[in-house]
């Protein structure tokens, strides 16, 4: 069976050909005006945006997606399918992140599916603070830091609720998938 970081690149290939960059033209294809006032004077700026790259926001919107779906699941194939489509998304979302090296899964205490919405909070907390500049995330190896810490534990208890719920692995569903 391979492991995570043995499946990142071959999951980063499928991703670029079928997703490129993640590019849309579906969130500003509108125009809009700017009125701004200079010394009294009204200044109409009229702006029109297209072809937006989203890059690894995409896979990170798919990781919230797919936990909705996880919890969502009313049978173990739903829950399975859920925890595969995590496991790509992280997978997809590591490569354009740059996360060469995968966590090394590891059981972690208390409820698998609060730590999964937490960690995943933690992980959007991390992004958010990073385009605000702000409570230390403009800092490269801070922000770094602190995503790849709620990363590796959004993992690992993504990897702890598919044993507790289907008494698998995270790895061995990816691989499956």
């Amino acid at each position: 069976m391979r492991t995570l970081s043995e499946l990142r690149p071959e999951i980063a290939k499928w991703a670029g050909e079928n997703f490129g960059e993640n590019e849309t033209d579906l969130l500003p294809t509108f125009q809009y005006n700017l009125t701004q006032v200079y010394n009294g004077n009204k200044h109409v700026k009229n702006y029109t945006d297209s072809g937006v790259e989203l890059g690894y926001m995409c896979p990170l919107m798919g990781l919230m997606e797919e936990v909705g779906e996880l919890f969502a699941a009313e049978s173990t194939d739903e829950i399975k399918d859920a925890v595969g489509d995590i496991g790509i998304y992280a997978c997809d979302y590591a490569s354009r992140m740059a996360i060469t090296d995968m966590p090394t899964l590891a059981p972690l205490c208390g409820d698998a599916g609060v730590g999964i919405i937490t960690s995943l909070g933690e992980l959007y907390h991390c992004h958010l603070k990073r385009f605000q500049k702000i409570r230390g995330m403009d800092d490269a190896n801070a922000f770094k830091q602190a995503r790849d810490h709620a990363f590796n534990k959004f993992l690992c208890y993504v990897d702890s609720y598919a044993s507790d719920h289907l008494g698998d692995s995270l790895t061995s569903i990816v691989n499956d998938t």
